[in-house]
């Protein structure tokens, strides 16, 4: 007999690969008492026998039983292994179906989207750290056209930390061939080497789309600016200067417009990155 604490935890997952409650009780089922008739399946399930050749079938169909047929027909789980290999094939037949549906579904959604090009005012803070950089410095793997940015050493460490947002983010930026301009602060010489050698492994190369510059000055608010209208501010912890205490991010094309001089000042203080590879 399955317990019933792991019916619930083993119910859970397989609801999450796809499987009716019917279909996941009967399964269970099936597992328990291998070899078995349709009959002997309503008796443990009390499912009625009008819905339950349906279900085997589904099963089957899934590749997780397998069915005899005889008269009366038999049912027999298949391995465990073949089981959750069938399952994993199950997901990834609905992931690339889906896959194949996102460019329809977004062309139908672009055509419901209104973009106005107007002030209006949206604003969004985020005040835990790990959600800093989930929900606000993640929008850079969204960026259409446009991104300029100014970090320090200590922010790029954070970012690079999270290798998987930050592998996205470069290749958003190299995929639609974003125009980039990128400032980041440091302290000391070892932070710029270090700095160096992660611009050197990126794997999009500095180019006139793609240009980073090195300013030897604290970023005492670090901030990122794209597509027009949207602004992102981190403000940092005033015990705990390393650790960030919230960010806002906006959507102000006023506040945009403000602070593009104030990075243009910024960015021509900062020493230009060239290396040998891309000027050759």
């Amino acid at each position: 007999m399955v317990q019933e604490e792991d019916v619930l935890t083993e119910s859970k997952i397989l609801e999450d690969f796809g499987l009716s409650k019917n279909e996941i009780r009967t399964y269970l089922t099936i597992l328990s008492i291998d070899l078995c008739e349709a009959k002997d399946i309503c008796t443990q399930t009390h499912i009625p026998s009008s819905k339950i050749y349906n279900i085997l079938e589904n099963l089957a169909k899934y590749g997780l039983i397998e069915i005899q047929e005889s008269r009366p027909k038999k049912y027999k789980p298949v391995g465990l292994d073949l089981a959750l290999e069938n399952l994993r094939k199950l997901k990834r037949k609905e992931y690339e179906t889906f896959k194949a549906k996102i460019p329809k579904l977004e062309t139908f959604l672009q055509r419901r989207l209104t973009n106005y090009d107007t002030d209006s005012l949206f604003w969004n803070v985020t005040v835990n750290e790990s959600e800093i950089f989930n929900k606000h410095v993640s929008r850079f793997r969204f960026v259409e056209f446009v991104s300029m940015i100014c970090i320090d050493f200590n922010m790029l460490n954070k970012m690079t930390g999270n290798s998987k947002m930050a592998q996205e983010i470069s290749l958003n930026f190299k995929k639609k061939k974003i125009d980039t301009k990128l400032i980041i602060g440091y302290d000391t010489d070892k932070q710029k080497v270090k700095i160096l050698q992660w611009i050197h492994r990126r794997p999009r190369k500095l180019n006139a789309k793609n240009q980073i510059r090195l300013l030897k000055e604290k970023v005492s608010v670090p901030f990122g600016l794209f597509d027009l209208n949207k602004v992102i501010l981190l403000m940092r912890h005033p015990i705990k200067p390393n650790e960030f205490l919230l960010s806002i991010y906006m959507v102000n094309k006023s506040l945009y417009e403000d602070l593009i001089p104030y990075f243009d000042d910024i960015w021509n203080r900062a020493e230009a990155v060239y290396l040998e590879e891309d000027v050759n």
